[in-house]
């Protein structure tokens, strides 16, 4: 069979190369306790916002009576976006990590302004900040 010698090399390249790469392996950061947003949309083309259709505490979300009440925190990878409870002129035309959350939707940026869908970095949520003793490193 001459198949079995292609075989033979090709398991001995593969599994030393396998156990150098998936030594190197590390996950996503993110903060405990946090849920990832998933559906995230553009808003419009030529502005840096970013739209997540989040029903969840609608009573949290921030109103015009109350324009600093949610307590959701975004992050990307581990680390918190911010400012929250900005304006969406402010979420469009800077970008940089604004955000809102309002009945229904939170409106955000990514921290340099690139497309949350195509940059590999993962966008979660909290409600407040995590946990002191789980601050990310």
């Amino acid at each position: 069979m001459r198949l079995t010698p292609t075989i033979i090399l090709a398991l001995a390249i593969w599994f030393p190369l396998a156990a150098i790469v998936g030594s190197r392996y590390e996950p996503v950061p993110r903060p405990p306790g946090a849920y990832s947003f998933v559906g995230i949309e553009k808003h419009a083309e030529g502005e840096f916002m970013y739209v997540i259709h989040f029903d969840r505490y609608s009573k949290l979300a921030d109103t015009p009576e109350e324009p600093t009440r949610s307590p959701i925190m975004i992050y990307e990878n581990d680390r918190p976006l911010g400012p929250a409870h900005s304006t969406t002129a402010d979420i469009k035309s800077l970008g940089l990590g604004h955000y809102i959350h309002v009945e229904g939707v939170i409106y955000f940026s990514t921290s340099d302004n690139t497309d949350p869908r195509t940059n590999g970095r993962q966008y979660s949520w909290t409600i407040g900040p995590a946990k002191p003793d789980h601050a990310p490193r």
